[in-house]
């Protein structure tokens, strides 16, 4: 039995690695580390503490040296909890750290998810701003919006999605069907 106690401390301290803990200085003129994280997912909420909206990207990265955050694969889920909910998505997106603003860019669609049965509304532009604490939305590219045999294009547009309010500026062309 001490045979084997001993072997096993033996095993056990010939097994052991030393761990050496190395402080790197910082380089002088480098920029800061930021962090990085997949499968990011932010939430806010409104008055009464009920999920307003979800923010959620494949991947995201911040960039300290800015105070910004970059996002790729952009989907936002606007829930307000009396009117219609909203789905947002976009190829890639920036954000300044506090997230009061999200700069949306390629592929960018806006997409209704209404209650009642109606017919949903498809806005879609190669970029927009999303201003959560506002629930608004703002593009100063083209857009173009459908709503069921209805097509509109406009030069510029805003949007207050809690109230399902559009406003179109600029260039405005549309088709609409019976």
């Amino acid at each position: 039995m001490v045979v084997l106690a001993a072997l096993a401390v033996a095993t056990w301290l010939y097994g052991r690695v030393p761990t050496t803990v190395e402080r790197r200085l910082p380089v002088e003129g480098a920029q800061p580390l930021g962090y990085y994280l997949r499968g990011a997912r932010m939430l806010g909420t409104d008055e009464q503490g009920r999920i307003a909206y979800r923010i959620l990207a494949d991947n995201l990265e911040e960039m300290p040296e800015q105070q910004r955050l970059k996002l790729d694969g952009v989907r936002i889920e606007y829930l307000p909890p009396d009117s219609d909910s909203w789905l947002i998505s976009a190829t890639a997106g920036t954000a300044p750290k506090d997230g009061s603003e999200l700069e949306l860019v390629g592929n960018v669609s806006l997409r209704s998810e209404p209650r009642a049965g109606g017919k949903p509304v498809i806005i879609a532009a190669e970029a927009l701003r999303f201003f959560p604490n506002t629930s608004s939305a703002e593009s100063d590219t083209p857009v173009s919006i459908k709503v069921g045999d209805w097509y509109v294009e406009a030069g510029r547009f805003r949007t207050l999605l809690k109230g399902n309010v559009v406003e179109l500026e600029s260039k405005v062309h549309g088709k609409f069907v019976r």
